[in-house]
């Protein structure tokens, strides 16, 4: 399975076993490598900066390319990851 995001529906089946009722939705982040794409700004906690759509988990390898957006984590402010690769070039 890709890494990012999947979203999914919770059906429920009617009697007859032939018809059923969505009754929620659910989203699920699906873990991994998540890299740095800067697609937004340069804040680290702002999930559409990320290719999985979210800001990494301590669980996450995180990859650090060299794009023209560099990553900004503030002061005060946390950031955590399992693993942290920073390619030639990015900083």
């Amino acid at each position: 399975m890709t890494v990012g995001v999947l979203n999914c529906y919770i059906v429920e089946y009617g009697g007859d076993g032939s018809t059923f009722t969505t009754i929620d939705d659910a989203t699920i982040n699906v873990e991994g490598n998540n890299t740095w794409t800067g697609s937004t700004s340069s804040d680290w906690n702002i999930g559409s900066n990320w290719s999985a759509g979210s800001v990494p988990l301590i669980s996450e390898d995180v990859i650090i390319p060299d794009v023209a957006t560099k990553p900004l984590i503030n002061t005060g402010v946390g950031a955590s990851c399992n693993d942290l690769t920073i390619n030639s070039g990015a900083s």
